[in-house]
């Protein structure tokens, strides 16, 4: 069966330029680059990091800086591999071969690496068997298994029982590593999730003259400023004075707020009274203006679409957090700090809600940061599970 599946993806590659243009969502899929087992020479003898796509740099980046002069990098898709140079351009990386035995076995041989970290559930048949032959150890790391995926791993569990009999699971979960088993790993072990490894930066200066509440709408994306400024005046007309601090995902939109009354981050750092909005068009600041808000709003979760952002950086604040329906892509953080899940015609009366009662407030925040440090370690964790803690 094995042989049928190296059939099956050879066949595949006179469509690859059809999958390219079926692939925008993950980012172009280069076969070129995918048919060369080439290993840029500083690579060799280093760890392998496998990580899919821009989304998966981005939860690694903790891991990587750790590991970055031990470390090469392959992903999936053209777009992720332009994100790991971006972030990392001293760290060698390419696209991964495409997972045709000798193509692969080529490719580990060449980069003569010494552990293989796959983030998540990446599973390449031909690069497991070829690790296993080259006796090269494989760690999934902050691993997932979804249902889904489950269900179709398990009707082909006697064909990949001998690849992962030789790989170690390092779950999310409990529910994850116990999946994991059944599978057939050689071991598993609960570790977290690695979107948890957020190191607290120091605060910037912000000074808000007044006596006032503050809100901040983090990453917030289009459709959700208006929902911030219509939320603002629903506030002011129930007798609170809040200021909204808003921090749209690109900074370079226009955010629909009335001129009179707004003020941005790169022309001052002190916010006088007049002030209703404050917004943040520089880079690079706003896990630690989450210092200075009462409560903190994650934008990316009221518009269908985007799939949420990051709670994980007003959490270390211990501050209270709120998010909309639509978080799909940090669903297992939302849960896991149980951070509340607001419908957008809900977040003027919730926020007024928290504004007014600061012992709620409190309670929220306490609940987030006690769950949050729970799983903060999870970098440390992943260390000393694959041998690299110093």
């Amino acid at each position: 069966m094995f042989w049928l599946y190296n059939l099956l993806i050879l066949l595949s590659i006179p469509v690859f330029p059809l999958i390219k243009l079926k692939s925008k969502k993950r980012g172009n899929v280069s076969l070129k680059n995918r048919l060369s087992s080439f290993v840029p020479p500083k690579a060799r003898g280093r760890i392998l990091l496998h990580a899919a796509s821009i989304g998966e740099i981005n939860t690694c980046k903790p891991l990587i800086e750790t590991l970055k002069d031990r470390i090469a990098i392959t992903t999936f898709t053209d777009y992720g591999l332009s994100r790991a140079r971006k972030l990392f351009p001293e760290v060698p990386s390419r696209v991964i071969p495409l997972d045709f035995y000798p193509l692969t076995k080529s490719f580990l041989k060449r980069g003569r690496f010494r552990k293989i970290l796959i983030f998540e559930t990446e599973i390449w048949l031909s690069l497991l068997r070829s690790a296993k032959e080259l006796n090269i150890p494989v760690y999934f790391i902050s691993g997932k298994i979804s249902e889904k995926t489950f269900k179709r791993l398990q009707k082909f569990k006697p064909f990949i029982f001998p690849l992962l009999s030789n790989a170690v699971f390092l779950a999310k979960s409990e529910t994850d590593a116990i999946k994991a088993r059944q599978l057939g790993f050689k071991e598993t072990r609960v570790v977290g999730n690695l979107k948890f490894a957020f190191t607290q930066p120091e605060k910037v200066p912000l000074t808000v003259k007044g006596n006032r509440k503050i809100i901040l709408w983090g990453s917030t994306h289009e459709g959700e400023e208006e929902l911030a400024v219509k939320t603002h005046y629903y506030l002011k007309s129930k007798g609170l004075n809040p200021l909204t601090i808003i921090a749209p995902r690109h900074i370079n939109r226009k955010i629909p707020t009335p001129p009179s009354q707004t003020t941005f981050r790169s022309q001052t750092k002190v916010v006088e009274e007049n002030v209703e909005f404050y917004v943040i068009n520089t880079i690079g600041e706003l896990s630690s203006l989450y210092a200075y808000c009462d409560v903190a709003v994650i934008g990316g979760s009221f518009v269908k679409g985007i799939g949420g952002h990051n709670p994980v950086e007003a959490a270390a604040w211990k501050k209270p957090v709120i998010v909309g329906k639509h978080v799909e892509s940090f669903e297992d953080v939302v849960e896991t700090l149980q951070i509340p899940k607001i419908e957008a015609s809900q977040i003027s009366e919730t926020l007024k809600k928290l504004l007014s009662n600061e012992a709620e407030r409190e309670n929220l925040a306490e609940k987030i940061h006690k769950n949050y440090l729970k799983q903060k370690n999870v970098l440390e964790k992943i260390l000393k599970a694959i041998g690299e803690s110093d």
